[in-house]
């Protein structure tokens, strides 16, 4: 009996360290994001420019191996895809992080998991533009702050359906 209750208090410590560890690896994924937020302007067009350049070849290359003419891609186009893209694919990676470290805190309330995880990306998403208003030729916008967001809810609904697939329709029925 009393084995079983050690090992029972071993699996709740592990649990808890888990949990930290979740939680830890979202607030550091954001701080990342922050990071790169907190890049001058002009550093942060220069980062993405040898992306949009690959892009735009890719897009030539493929036009040219189908046999079709290469759209003619204007690069402010192609700069404004490339880094609202990076917005959407960094808050879906972060919504899906928040996601799993709210499941591991309150498993047996999926809704409370998602709408933790949701207002956790939004409170993020503000966070960071704001944050890039004193940032030298940055500026916060509100539209970045909905596509923030809705990586969020991309990120969310990957979780969901991550777990549907594990666990099928108890996922949603427990508890």
């Amino acid at each position: 009996m009393l084995q079983m209750e050690f090992v029972s208090g071993k699996k709740k410590n592990i649990d808890i360290l888990y949990t930290v560890v979740l939680w830890t690896m979202a607030i550091c994924y954001f701080f990342i994001i922050s990071l790169y937020s907190s890049h001058p302007a002009i550093v942060s067009k220069a980062e993405s420019r040898p992306i949009v350049e690959k892009s735009i070849q890719i897009v030539t290359d493929v036009a040219a191996a189908t046999g079709n003419q290469a759209p003619n891609l204007s690069k402010l186009v192609v700069t404004q895809i490339v880094r609202k893209g990076a917005h959407l694919l960094n808050f879906t990676i972060l919504g899906f992080l928040f996601c799993m470290a709210a499941y591991k805190t309150a498993k047996s309330n999926e809704i409370i998991v998602v709408f933790t995880a949701m207002l956790c990306g939004l409170i993020g998403a503000t966070i960071d533009e704001v944050h890039q208003l004193f940032v030298d030729g940055r500026s916060g916008q509100v539209s970045d702050v909905l596509i923030d967001f809705l990586g969020t809810c991309t990120g969310c609904i990957i979780f969901i359906i991550e777990k549907y697939f594990i666990y099928g329709n108890k996922f949603f029925l427990k508890g």
